[in-house]
């Protein structure tokens, strides 16, 4: 929610990890696997959506008078991405769509391979 590594500067534009090495684990882009893998992921988006509403509340309550860093910026924004990941704001008929647009521009991302190579070279953490 509303954090990650580097805070406001950071090489990561992805929407999530999904790089190359991990797509050849699953047999490329072409195999039952990755399909299988896209499939799950869009079960798991309407399944979130789904309950968006109740995981959405919660989260709200929970952010009041909260000391946790995740509210420690603009809690209004926070909470909207949080929103906006639940794909409240897309029709269901449309979620599996937006969600194989995500994991395209997942995949191999840039700012990801750049994220690595800096987390290599300043912190000896290999991808």
């Amino acid at each position: 929610l509303g954090r990650a590594p580097g805070g406001s500067f950071s090489f990561e534009t992805a929407p999530f990890k999904l790089t190359m090495e991990m797509v050849e684990c699953m047999g490329g882009k072409d195999s039952a696997n990755f399909k299988t893998f896209t499939d799950l992921c869009i079960q798991a988006a309407v399944a979130a959506r789904r309950h968006g509403e109740t995981l959405y509340t919660l989260v709200e309550v929970m952010s009041f008078h909260s000391k946790l860093p995740c509210f420690s910026g603009n809690v209004t924004a926070t909470l909207q991405a949080f929103r906006d990941r639940l794909f409240l704001n897309v029709p269901e008929d449309k979620v599996g769509r937006v969600v194989e647009g995500l994991i395209h521009k997942a995949f191999d991302n840039f700012g990801t391979a750049k994220y690595d190579q800096f987390q290599e070279y300043s912190n000896g953490i290999a991808k």
